[in-house]
């Protein structure tokens, strides 16, 4: 969308996230550690601050609204008050992977732990590569970049 005022917001946001993402790196007083640490923390926050996750200031979403008379509006709220219910948000339907029938589940042991995630891996016959291929599942905000894009 072409309004100005929307051009700017998302302008200033992205100045703002970029200056804030950028401190990290200048201080000089932190161990790499908690610059990785202090970093994932900034970008979270600037994720989670993005003017797309607001409906005021969300033009495509308002476009939506006003193009459905209210119901991308009333579908977000249902989906909204099921995540609750859940205790969780929920991207895909949970019910619809059972083990044997489209999830596979074989031995293995812990090949790399950190504090976010454990891999567990067994390769079990040779045609199977021995070092395995980790695939993340996508976070549930998109990258600040995607997310401010008209």
């Amino acid at each position: 969308m072409g309004n100005p005022c929307y051009r700017l917001l998302k302008e200033l946001y992205l100045i703002v996230s970029d200056w804030l993402l950028g401190q990290a790196h200048e201080m000089d007083d932190l161990t790499w550690g908690q610059r990785q640490h202090l970093d994932f923390n900034l970008r979270q926050f600037a994720d989670a601050t993005s003017p797309t996750l607001l409906l005021a200031t969300n033009p495509i979403a308002l476009h939506r609204a006003m193009e459905t008379g209210g119901v991308s509006l009333a579908d977000g709220m249902r989906n909204l008050l099921h995540d609750l219910k859940q205790g969780r948000p929920s991207m895909v339907d949970g019910d619809a992977f059972a083990l044997g029938r489209n999830l596979a589940l074989s031995p293995g042991k812990v090949v790399y732990r950190n504090k976010l995630i454990e891999l567990i891996y067994g390769p079990q016959s040779e045609l199977v590569h021995s070092i395995p291929l980790l695939i993340l599942p996508p976070w549930i905000t998109m990258h600040r970049d995607c997310a401010t894009k008209p």
